[in-house]
């Protein structure tokens, strides 16, 4: 119990750590209005050193890139190509407008707009997992440590950032929902 008391407590402390850099990162773009893409590198340096451990460990023991592939064959068995298209289109002309909006204020109506259709697109991309929620889960894990960054036309870690933003500040002031980014 105490070796399992104290694993838990580094744990604490590394997400202790996390959470003071985004709230400096956060507190830096509302008094300036401007993003610090010197502090959002730190910001997602120290997410991902904080989370390496055990995430990597549990992409080893449940998806070998093979296994991954397999499931992403059978998937592509069951999803219209048409569906598939629309899809990877609505993603391309998304993050074209947000990568070229990154510096609007998050409560504005075109920040809110741009949200919503995350919202919605993210929303078919999920259905397109048909239920498969093991690699659902296992893909986006790889987003949320920015393992598909490199690649073009992924969404990157401050397009998360930003999207991120617009829904803590309209759920600050109370017209959103609650969500787990």
């Amino acid at each position: 119990m105490r070796i399992q008391r104290n694993a838990l407590r580094e744990r604490i402390s590394e997400l202790q750590r996390i959470d003071e850099v985004l709230g400096e990162l956060l507190d830096h773009r509302r008094a300036g209005g401007r993003w610090d893409w010197e502090l959002v590198t730190r910001v997602s340096a120290a997410v991902q050193q904080g989370l390496v451990q055990k995430g990597d460990k549990q992409m080893q023991e449940y998806d070998s890139p093979e296994e991954m592939q397999r499931e992403f064959a059978e998937l592509g068995k069951q999803v219209p190509p048409e569906e598939i298209a629309d899809i990877e289109r609505g993603w391309t002309t998304l993050l074209r407008d947000v990568h070229a909006n990154l510096e609007l204020d998050p409560a504005s109506r075109e920040a809110r707009a741009l949200a919503e259709r995350w919202d919605v697109l993210q929303q078919a991309t999920m259905a397109g997992f048909r239920g498969n929620e093991k690699l659902a889960a296992t893909v986006a894990e790889g987003y949320r440590r920015g393992r598909y960054a490199a690649i073009e036309g992924t969404p990157r870690p401050e397009d998360f950032a930003f999207i991120k933003t617009v829904h803590e500040a309209r759920n600050d002031e109370g017209e959103g929902r609650t969500r787990i980014e």
